[in-house]
């Protein structure tokens, strides 16, 4: 069984499936590169009785019927070759082209904008004598990124976004090479809630230490009066803690991070839900959450996002064994880019997992309750964690902020990375606004017995799209910059 996914539904496509018993692989090729292939394969042609041949029809006769419209359909009498397969993709159908011809011409094609902690692919085609853009996945031309520490090749024709800047990609294939410049970009990413727990024990409600979310405990859930909330699990829908309705409501992408240690959890055991229920089911619906201990075997992390009511249409990070329970404190970062195309899963600033083929938007999440230690589907149980910290980003922190964040511990903002940009006849100096307390200053030399201190006019910071921003003169003499507190 080949299941590659996504979805071919809505999609034009040259679709080609190949069962391959004597090399005891079967493929799934969309536009003349494999999508899926399984190489397990021991059922022989022998074992088909081809008492019915159908087209939009099901062997399953409660199936219903496909919906499709074919241009064209081949049956071949053995096994077409990666080579042949990307030969018919370039040529249409109502066209055979036997040989190809000479390499003329290459082209290399990354879609844009690519964005820090993404997981691309690279396009390369080649133009022959006979035939224009042929797909090249299948022949493994060369890949080279001339800055591994913005874009790295990861293997392949896969590309990994590592932060942000430009590089130049190279490809090279039959003596031949093609380039492109390449721009890795963050997606800005705020710091919009945060949620320390620093009240004393017994308190019932819970400060936003950014905003004026504040949160309530419900049942046994408790502030221990260390700097934790307690999550001590038990029936559905009876111990957890609430936060206000509406808090994601218009974020361009969204990252929910952590300090956390979990107890014994049971199957889909919350640690965060923000979501609906259907009031008529009790199951959920358009809601984004995270379980340590999936119900799912084997049994994982599941993180996911769901579009349909019930929330069985979703879009998910499984990841198994191991599940989280009962392990050391740790920083837990959760990740979902609709414009990056992917949500992903960091433990101690280390990717656990990610899904790169995202599509559902946040707004197809109904954020009518945000709930910690709950579930939307209210026949599960609650969940079983401490928790030193949570916050809540409008945009997805890339992956130098969370590693910063990791090291910096909970309780404890990290130093501002700051960028230096050109705008005009000025350099423009920014770092996030929620990082708060620091001063420019400057120097003309960075030696030991540097001079600094602040620029002149000595301007202030200005807030705007949630970074603090100081706009300076370009002066015709060397100047240094850093940031002090």
């Amino acid at each position: 069984i080949v299941n590659p996914g996504p979805s071919l539904n809505n999609r034009n496509v040259h679709l080609v499936l190949v069962y391959n018993p004597l090399g005891r692989s079967m493929s799934v090729y969309t536009n003349g590169v494999v999508m899926g292939r399984n190489t397990g394969v021991t059922i022989p042609m022998s074992a088909l009785a081809n008492a019915h041949s159908w087209l939009g029809k099901s062997s399953y006769l409660t199936d219903p019927n496909g919906v499709a419209t074919i241009d064209e359909f081949r049956i071949y009498n053995g096994v077409l070759s990666d080579f042949r397969v990307a030969l018919n993709a370039a040529s249409g159908p109502a066209s055979y082209i036997a040989d190809p011809g000479a390499l003329t011409n290459l082209h290399l094609a990354v879609g844009s904008p690519v964005y820090s902690g993404q997981t691309l692919l690279a396009t390369i085609t080649g133009d022959y004598v006979n035939l224009q853009g042929l797909n090249l996945a299948f022949a493994n031309p060369a890949l080279h990124s001339s800055n591994a520490a913005v874009l790295k090749v990861a293997g392949g024709l896969s590309l990994s976004a590592v932060g942000p800047g430009t590089t130049t990609l190279i490809a090279t294939y039959g003596g031949l090479s093609a380039t492109q410049s390449v721009t890795v970009v963050e997606v800005p990413s705020v710091l919009t809630h945060r949620y320390s727990f620093n009240e004393t024990a017994g308190s019932t409600t819970f400060a936003d230490l950014i905003g004026t979310a504040n949160g309530t405990v419900i049942g046994t859930a408790n502030l221990d009066g260390s700097g934790n909330l307690t999550l001590p699990g038990g029936a559905a829908g009876a111990n957890y803690a609430e936060l206000p309705p509406n808090l994601i409501d218009g974020y361009s992408a969204l990252t929910f991070e952590f300090w956390v240690r979990f107890g014994s959890n049971p199957n889909w055991g919350r640690l965060v839900d923000f979501g609906d229920t259907n009031p008529d089911t009790a199951l959920g619906r358009y809601c984004i959450d995270f379980t340590p201990h999936s119900g799912n075997g084997p049994n994982g992390i599941n993180f996911e996002i769901s579009d349909a009511d019930p929330g069985f249409n979703h879009t998910e990070v499984a990841a198994g064994p191991p599940v989280l329970d009962n392990l050391p404190k740790m920083h837990l970062v959760l990740v979902y880019n609709p414009p990056g195309h992917y949500m992903s899963v960091y433990t101690n600033g280390v990717l656990m997992g990610v899904n790169y083929n995202t599509s559902i938007p946040l707004t197809a999440v109904a954020n009518s309750h945000s709930w910690l230690g709950r579930s939307s589907y209210l026949g599960d149980n609650c969940g079983v964690a401490t928790v030193d910290e949570f916050r809540i980003y409008d945009g997805a922190l890339g992956i130098r902020q969370i590693a910063a964040n990791y090291a910096a511990g909970a309780d404890a903002l990290p130093r501002p990375q700051v960028s230096i940009t050109k705008s005009g006849a000025n350099v423009v100096l920014a770092w996030p606004d929620y990082i708060s307390g620091y001063v420019v200053q400057t120097a003309a030399t960075l030696d030991a017995g540097a001079s600094w201190g602040p620029p002149v006019g000595t301007p202030a910071p200005v807030v705007t799209n949630g970074t603090y921003q100081v706009t300076l003169p370009i002066s015709t003499q060397p100047a240094f910059y850093r940031l002090v507190k």
